[in-house]
């Protein structure tokens, strides 16, 4: 893997539909989900709601012809303008990708730092603390980064205790604190989600840390 693929952060934009999403949010003319599609959970009124970032956050709930969420987590991520950094990075992951492309019965739930949060780190997260290159080293790197923001099922929010992500011995939590939410460790704001047919995408001000 070339250093050039890992620095790349161009965000892929494209028009996509969010009229049924929109609909679904305010019950006009909402299709009947599936029982094969997310359920669409907020235990509080105050956790941050679908859309909460706006149209350009990505698909949140297309609905195709027959009643079920059409949209995978990597068709989201793609289409929205919001976590293209981050996104680039778990492509670089191939057995996330693979997840995050899935249209089988796997759920997953990634909680993903927006843009503005990733080009705030001082240090991108497949850099060596000691400057050093190896390509060896700057893939592991990316996918610890990768695996800590990755839940290996479809997750309930705000979490009632924590949960475990792909990286080992690393587990996080959502809870309310003051008038918002966020992501513990790291006490991360949290955004808005996003769900979408294999899962959930949590939209977070930060990144969770690794080292």
């Amino acid at each position: 893997m070339r250093p050039s693929m890992i620095l790349a952060t161009t965000i892929i934009a494209a028009t996509t539909s969010v009229i049924a999403a929109r609909q679904l949010h305010l019950g006009v003319d909402s299709p009947s989900l599936s029982v094969d599609s997310p359920m669409i959970p907020s235990s509080d009124p105050s956790f941050p709601q679908p859309g909460s970032l706006g149209t350009d956050a990505g698909p949140s709930r297309e609905v195709g012809k027959d009643g079920k969420w059409s949209h995978t987590l990597a068709d989201a991520l793609t289409m929205g303008r919001k976590a293209g950094v981050w996104w680039e990075y778990a492509r670089d992951v191939s057995g996330v990708a693979t997840r995050l492309q899935s249209k089988g019965t796997e759920r997953t739930t990634v909680f993903v730092p927006v843009d503005s949060a990733m080009k705030r780190l001082t240090r991108k997260p497949h850099q060596n603390a000691d400057g050093s290159t190896d390509e060896d080293s700057i893939q592991k790197n990316v996918d610890r980064f990768i695996s800590a923001h990755v839940i290996p099922e479809l997750v309930n929010l705000p979490t009632k205790s924590k949960v475990e992500t792909l990286l080992p011995g690393l587990s996080i939590q959502v809870v309310k604190k003051n008038d918002g939410w966020i992501v513990q460790p790291g006490d991360i704001p949290v955004l808005e989600f996003n769900d979408v047919s294999n899962g959930r995408i949590v939209y977070m001000d930060g990144v969770i840390s690794v080292d």
